[in-house]
């Protein structure tokens, strides 16, 4: 009896320490979907105890299909046949282990049809094109499908079509290019088993158009004279600006491109090659200036012209001519003289190519707190043309306007002493006099006097500016005399009055008008601010 009941307590032990396996770590670790044909591999971790070992067993649908024994703690695997991959539906795959105890784990595992896969041409998705130009686009696919092509440009659909189409059966679809742009060209297959799709970009150009070029070829500089080039564009290209082949600036745009060659071409008289090229991917096209550079005295600035160095049409300044009106504190003289279309051959300048001109600039007083008058250069004579009211009160008067041009008799700023009775002599028989001081030494009696007669008198304070003003020929009012009075003083034995300023224009003058003649030159024109002369042999 005791014999029995250790045998059965020895049993019972053992059957104790061998231990339960167990399963864990499923991968795929959810129900897996794979499409038809796809392999797939079922992995799980199985644990026993210490000299131990199990045996596992892997069922599909209950059916056994892999089994392997005396199997310690090791990864388990399992990769169905074709038998299964190979065949749509819905298989559950467990796996079984066995030893003292059991342990399972099972996967729905869902095998459905693959969806069609696309084969297209071209094989490239960018593709350019030049307008005018067509493309075939072809795809195909594994599978009876349905195609949808769609054409989009700027995000916007312009095209589209929908058809049937057999498995491994080419499609087309022949794109037109009917105008610049960059276009999205999509085709899509799709039947019950899924969808695949391609999408090609598309962009069509055409050669750039240049126009409107400026300046006009040939451009001639001076030195140091300053040019821009420039040039519209149809459409955005890569611009390149070179000058004799070497490439100086680029840029990106479209509309009027600009470029202004640095000092290094300015600054050195030669002859250069100025070319644009604007372009497109491959498409490109071109547009040149013969830019030429010349001395500085090309066209004006020397004395004497020099064939084959000076242009066909020549100017003489003050700055080279010196027979000319030139101020030259202020840098003042418009005078110029202009020869056209010099016949080197024969020296000479046809009729109307002589052309004389200038014009009005202000200068200042010698006064200077009085501020600027304007004059005229005429044949190498200095003229008052007008007033710009400065001082306040000579108002803006245009003597040139009138065809009117006279002397500037007095311009001074000299300071003067003049006593109570005193008087001071002008030009042209004018004279001014001091007269009275008035009780509360402020003001001072001016008199004017021309050729003995009184034409004028005023009561003057210190500080402002007595002005004579007269119609003379076609201008009312015109001041001839400006007289600033400085300090008044009155004392018990002596009155005296202190002058700084004067100025004094002729009361005569030298008439000018359209059709006056001076030598072989013949005015044409007098306005405001100009008198043009023209040579004419009449």
């Amino acid at each position: 009896m005791k014999k029995y009941l250790f045998v059965l307590l020895l049993v019972l032990c053992m059957g104790v320490a061998g231990g339960i396996p167990t399963l864990s770590n499923p991968v795929p670790s959810s129900n897996p979907q794979t499409n038809v044909g796809d392999s797939i591999t079922f992995q799980i971790d199985l644990n026993v105890g210490a000299n131990e070992s199990a045996n596992a067993t892997w069922y599909v649908d209950g059916t056994s299909v892999s089994t392997s024994s005396n199997l310690t703690n090791t990864t388990l695997s399992y990769s169905p046949s074709s038998t299964y991959t190979s065949n749509p539906g819905t298989y559950n795959v467990t796996v079984l282990v066995t030893n003292n105890g059991t342990d399972s784990y099972t996967w729905t595992w869902s095998v459905v049809p693959a969806p069609p896969t696309l084969t297209y041409d071209p094989i490239s998705t960018s593709i350019t094109l030049q307008l005018s130009q067509s493309e075939d686009f072809k795809i195909k696919a594994d599978q009876d499908v349905n195609v949808s092509w769609v054409l989009r440009v700027n995000g916007s659909i312009i095209d589209s079509l929908n058809r049937s189409v057999s498995a491994d059966v080419w499609d087309t679809y022949t794109f037109s290019a009917s105008s610049i742009g960059d276009y999205t060209l999509t085709a899509t297959v799709s039947n019950a088993n899924g969808s695949d799709s391609v999408s090609w970009d598309i962009t069509v150009i055409t050669q750039p158009v240049l126009s409107n070029p400026k300046p006009s070829s040939p451009v001639i500089t001076v030195e140091d004279e300053s040019v821009v080039f420039s040039v519209d564009v149809d459409q955005l290209s890569d611009v390149s600006w070179f000058i004799n082949g070497t490439l100086v600036q680029t840029t990106t745009t479209n509309g009027t491109v600009q470029f202004s060659p640095s000092s290094s071409y300015t600054g050195d008289v030669g002859t250069y090659n100025v070319t644009v090229e604007a372009k497109v991917d491959s498409l490109s096209s071109n547009y040149t200036w013969m830019w030429e550079v010349k001395p500085k005295t090309y066209y004006t600035g020397n004395t004497v012209w020099v064939e084959g160095q000076s242009s066909t049409t020549y100017t003489w300044t003050p700055l080279s001519f010196g027979w000319f009106y030139y101020d030259i504190d202020g840098g003042v003289g418009s005078e110029s003289i202009t020869f056209r279309n010099i016949d080197a051959a024969d020296r000479v300048v046809n009729e109307g190519d002589v052309i004389y001109t200038t014009s009005r600039d202000l200068v200042n007083y010698e006064y200077s707190p009085w501020g600027k008058y304007y004059v005229i250069g005429f044949l190498a004579k200095k003229y008052f043309a007008g007033y710009n009211d400065q001082p306040a009160g000579t108002g803006n008067v245009n003597v040139l306007s009138k065809g009117q041009l006279h002397q500037v008799l007095i311009d001074s700023d000299e300071k003067r002493t003049l006593y109570a009775g005193a008087s001071i002599q002008l030009e042209e028989g004018y004279e001014l006099f001091a007269r009275e001081i008035d009780l509360e030494g402020n003001r001072v009696w001016l008199e004017l006097k021309k050729d003995g007669e009184v034409v004028d008198s005023d009561f003057v304070s210190g500080g402002d500016t007595y002005i004579y003003k007269k119609d003379v020929g076609d201008v009312e009012d015109l001041p001839l005399i400006l007289a600033r009075v400085g300090a008044v003083f009155r004392g018990t034995e002596t009155n005296v009055v202190f002058l700084q300023g004067l100025f004094q224009i002729s009361e005569d003058y030298d008439e000018v008008k359209s059709g006056d003649r001076y030598g072989m030159m013949k005015i044409s024109s007098v306005s405001s601010r100009t008198i043009t002369m023209k040579s004419d042999d009449d």
